[in-house]
């Protein structure tokens, strides 16, 4: 009798366990696999960046110690990166953590990000598209390779010396979806900048190390790097967070990958950018409508032929579900300065960040509203005074587009953003010789801003000069072929 009994508890227990075992995974399942890039050495910037290279190897010696195989690269050009892209493409099994670390430049076209290695030679966003590397076609390899969880750290949101080319001001990164079956962490929210300190490590990354050391999920890693920069103070961006973890993953070598009840939903987490950033619909006509060959470029050489149909079969599909998540993203981001403001009425920087999120849209009553908040808070802000500025300018309203660009350049003389906004002004107001002046004056900051080259070439012409005039915007056309639609949305043709 006690033998029957025994084995009448025996199976079900032993079915349980099964069970159980089931639902846990490994922790070194499909093993563990990173690409960790730093690109700080860009000829046209006007210094080496003097954190990327010393986040790197941070980060590197910290994903080795638990357990990752790190594929390295540091100040590599575009074939390079790409041939590093593909080692590591190779490195991930089915069911594998793949983890993608870049510090560098970044840049987005038509609301996608693009990594900038740097041999690039950008002067333009078609430019853009064929020598950066495309964070969407980054995921897209650990989705044809089948990783299982999907990480994607970017420290890539700083002004950088290649927009001014062919914009009046530096756009930030546009949201990053969260990886399929995984999450992703920048510095700054969409739109917002990240500038390098003084030493060989920022805090950004130098918080990241010390959390990858605890023996908390890589949510609660990443939660915890967001809340300690949000401490720091309007001086340093708040982390962006989005996920879709389907598994709760450890760095802790003996902690296992536990399936979750159901996959968390994909959300930006709260993030601010800098008061600092210029970011206004000027120059948005100019992006390309289409990316494709983009992401073909950044598949590793390994795709055998044939794959590429499915892909492409597949592609309107995933593109909707991106476009849905960042929508909800930008939803969240309102949402989330919205309820700054309520809560501290003199958040100077929430009313600038709140206007710049309404100007990117378009919305230009709002962002104006909330720009003279932040004017009357904060009179002492340069950047603030050109964005309405150029506000008030496209709106038509001259004189007051006028008065603002004025202190913006009282408040920063040689201001290259705002002598443009103010070119565009004159050049309304028909005082073309002052247009003349003012994009001749951004043109010696930079010789190939496609925006001062255009307008310049205008007022030359209203003024007689045609031969002249023909010639700047022919070199603008160049560099943005867009550039003629950009201005009539301006309203200037």
């Amino acid at each position: 009798m006690r033998m029957w009994g025994w084995s009448r508890l025996q199976f079900p227990l032993a079915a349980a366990i099964a069970a159980l075992a089931a639902l846990i995974v490994p922790a070194a399942a499909g093993g563990r696999v990173a690409l960790v890039v730093a690109e700080a050495a860009y000829p046209d910037s006007d210094a080496v960046l003097t954190t990327p290279v010393g986040d790197a190897g941070a980060m590197a010696e910290a994903l080795r110690h638990r357990g990752f195989t790190v594929t390295l690269a540091e100040n590599v050009g575009r074939g390079a990166l790409q041939a590093a892209i593909d080692r590591f493409a190779r490195t991930v099994e089915p069911e594998s953590v793949a983890l993608v670390f870049f510090a560098g430049y970044g840049i987005q076209v038509n609301r996608r990000n693009y990594l900038v290695p740097v041999d690039a030679r950008v002067w333009s966003e078609t430019d853009v598209v064929r020598d950066g590397i495309s964070v969407d076609g980054l995921l897209e390899i650990l989705a044809k390779r089948q990783a299982g969880i999907r990480v994607l750290v970017l420290d890539a949101s700083r002004r950088n010396p290649f927009e001014r080319r062919f914009r009046s001001f530096s756009q930030g990164l546009a949201p990053i979806p969260a990886p399929q079956g995984g999450i992703a962490i920048s510095v700054a929210a969409a739109g917002g900048l990240a500038g390098d300190g003084p030493g060989p490590r920022s805090p950004f990354v130098t918080e990241l190390v010390r959390q990858i050391g605890t023996d908390v999920s890589v949510d609660r890693v990443f939660e915890a790097v967001r809340d300690s920069m949000a401490k720091r103070g309007n001086a340093t961006p708040t982390p962006a967070i989005s996920t879709d973890l389907r598994e709760t993953f450890f760095f802790d070598l003996d902690r296992p990958r536990v399936p979750m009840d159901k996959p968390a939903p994909a959300a930006e987490a709260k993030s601010a950018p800098p008061a600092a950033a210029k970011l206004l619909p000027k120059g948005d006509g100019a992006m390309a409508r289409t990316q494709p060959e983009a992401l073909g470029r950044d598949e590793p050489l390994l795709t055998r032929r044939g794959e590429h149909a499915s892909a492409a079969e597949a592609q309107p599909t995933e593109a909707y579900r991106v476009d849905e998540r960042r929508g909800e993203q930008e939803r969240q981001r309102l949402a989330e300065l919205d309820d700054r403001i309520s809560r501290n009425s003199r958040d100077e920087v929430a009313y600038y960040e709140r206007g710049q999120f309404h100007a990117q849209r378009g919305d230009a009553a709002a962002a104006i509203a909330d720009f003279d908040r932040s004017l009357r808070l904060n009179p002492t802000s340069p950047e603030a005074y050109n964005n309405r500025c150029w506000l008030h300018a496209v709106a038509g309203d001259l004189h007051r587009a006028l008065a603002d660009c004025d202190e913006a350049l009282k408040l920063r003389p040689g201001f290259l953003d705002a002598l443009d906004s103010r070119g565009l002004v004159n050049l309304k107001s028909g005082a073309f010789q002052a247009a003349v002046s003012d994009y001749g004056e951004a043109l010696k900051r930079d010789a190939r801003h496609s925006s001062a080259l255009y307008g310049r070439g205008l007022a030359l012409k209203r003024l007689g000069d045609v031969a002249t005039g023909e010639k700047d915007i022919t070199s603008a056309k160049a560099l943005n072929p867009q550039i003629d639609k950009d201005f009539a949305t301006y309203g200037v043709r």
